[in-house]
């Protein structure tokens, strides 16, 4: 129901299972960071419109980080440069934390 979304672990369910599939689909690209850039705009924005602007040579998710970082920021819409902003600022944060 409409309600299960509402609850915290049936979305994350949902949302970790998307996460899967985004990965799936954006295998092809083998630097993680990058992948993980286009899979965090493909989770806001959709990812058809990611694969296109790759098909259409508007990114280059094979080569330098910080280029395909300045690359989506330059052509994704505003929702999607902050979301990618304050998903990759808080991945960067946590990822150093030590576990519980």
């Amino acid at each position: 129901s409409e309600v299960a979304l509402y609850d915290p672990r049936t979305n994350i369910l949902f949302g970790s299972t998307y996460l899967k599939m985004l990965g799936e689909q954006f295998v092809s690209i083998k630097n993680p960071t990058n992948r993980s850039f286009v899979m965090i705009c493909a989770y806001n924005w959709g990812p058809g419109r990611l694969a296109k602007l790759i098909k259409q040579k508007k990114i280059f998710p094979d080569g330098d980080p910080k280029a395909l970082y300045q690359a989506l920021m330059e052509r994704v819409p505003a929702e999607t440069k902050g979301y990618l902003k304050n998903v990759w600022a808080n991945y960067e944060m946590f990822k150093g934390a030590n576990p519980i």
